[in-house]
């Protein structure tokens, strides 16, 4: 029964901390280790200084959903908090396995270069433009085949959230290019202003939420966070020009970047919109255009291959031009 749900959440921590207490520790030299009162207070001020801030950011994220809960089954019923319920498990776990997969190493090499404004920012668009390559085929599928989606995991009553689940995945698309743009923050030991910008974020869009629903039902909370993330966007760039000496970035994204997330974007958006339409015939054009996206990722691959292989030089000749097609673009315009 219920005790064996209690008995899952804690076993997991409870065999990690004894498969951790039988790993071996590195051994630090002698001549590198400091010691002393004086030493521990400062190391733990600021470890603690950071946590504490990095706590309040995630539960406030954890707080807007379940507000959004509770106030649903109050102007919409326990069917409608069900249905938000099923969509934000899977935009959330979409957005989590995007994030997670590749932000391993990204972390650890953004606060070695955190005092380096050119290089910062250099890293924060390769990753951005990595969340771009392996988020575009996820997201469109997603967008594409919504109602299939929500009927497989759930039921065929949950087929009407599908507009919601579109408008998250939208959203996500905007959450792509923030989240590395984000995270410098946290690497210079700057967490205040991420959770003043989240607090800030996250109250717009329930207010927004709020709003819109009343018009298109469901939907309009999907586009409130549409409406967030742009929100969040702005001010995150704002803030990151604020910043005085080596943690100031006068210009975070670069045109390629921004490029690319808004035909992604705009892709996107096209297919909501058709799916308003004609469902089946935005299903089959999305899923062609999932195909076409999705080349991207394989052509990573690409970089296992010998380097003298006639692939890999075709593929990267094809990417080269790419690129220098989409940099003459701020010239045209």
């Amino acid at each position: 029964g219920r005790v064996g749900i209690i008995l899952a959440f804690v076993a997991f921590p409870f065999f990690s901390l004894l498969m951790t207490l039988r790993a071996p520790l590195p051994k630090v030299p002698e001549q590198r280790t400091r010691r002393g009162l004086l030493f521990m207070t400062v190391a733990w001020r600021r470890l603690f200084r950071l946590g504490f801030a990095l706590m309040l950011i995630a539960l406030l994220t954890l707080a807007v959903p379940m507000i959004l809960r509770v106030w649903l089954i109050h102007v919409g019923g326990l069917a409608e908090a069900g249905l938000f319920q099923a969509v934000w498990v899977i935009s959330a776990h979409v957005m989590t396995v995007l994030m997670t997969s590749v932000a391993m190493d990204f972390y650890p090499a953004l606060s070695v270069a955190a005092s380096d404004p050119g290089e910062s920012r250099r890293l924060i668009n390769l990753q951005c433009r990595v969340h771009l390559v392996f988020g575009a085929p996820v997201v469109l599928a997603v967008i594409s085949l919504a109602p299939v989606l929500l009927i497989l995991l759930f039921s065929q009553e949950f087929a009407v959230a599908a507009a919601l689940l579109q408008w998250q995945m939208l959203a996500l698309v905007l959450r792509l290019i923030a989240v590395p743009a984000e995270t410098l923050l946290t690497a210079q030991a700057r967490p205040w202003p991420v959770f003043l910008l989240h607090a800030v974020v996250q109250g717009a869009t329930l207010l927004l939420a709020e709003h819109f629903y009343s018009v298109p039902g469901l939907a309009g909370i999907g586009i409130a966070h549409v409406m967030g993330g742009v929100l969040h966007l702005v001010l995150l760039g704002l803030i990151l020009r604020q910043g005085k000496g080596a943690t100031g970035q006068r210009v975070v994204w670069t045109w390629s970047v921004l490029v690319r997330a808004g035909g992604l974007a705009s892709l996107s958006l096209l297919l909501i919109m058709g799916h308003a339409i004609s469902p089946a015939a935005a299903a089959v054009a999305g899923c062609t255009v999932t195909g076409l996206a999705a080349v991207p990722c394989l052509l990573l691959m690409f970089g296992s291959l010998p380097a003298q292989s006639r692939l890999r030089r075709s593929l990267s000749a094809g990417i080269s031009k790419a690129e220098a097609k989409i940099a003459r673009i701020p010239a045209s315009i």
